[in-house]
């Protein structure tokens, strides 16, 4: 019996979410090419919101930052609902 980890698609992502990348997933960075794409899946963590209409993400993956668009990354854990 194996575990397999929730994998949230709402693009709604915040500081600290841990994500997962899919293989094929393109990143951008500081590199000459100014992108690559992961060649098998990966797991990371948001940093921050790149934009501020949600559609990209800076994020900590593979032990540097990089950036990548939201329709790219999952959620790979749910929210605790918070009680007031």
């Amino acid at each position: 019996m194996s575990r397999r980890a929730k994998v949230s698609s709402t693009m709604d992502h915040r500081s600290g979410d841990l994500i997962y990348l899919p293989q094929g997933c393109v990143l951008y960075n500081q590199s000459h090419l100014g992108y690559f794409r992961t060649s098998r899946p990966e797991m990371g963590m948001v940093v921050e919101e790149q934009s501020r209409d949600g559609d990209s993400y800076r994020i900590f993956c593979m032990g540097a930052v990089y950036v990548a668009h939201a329709d790219q990354i999952k959620r790979l854990t749910e929210r605790e609902k918070t009680r007031c």
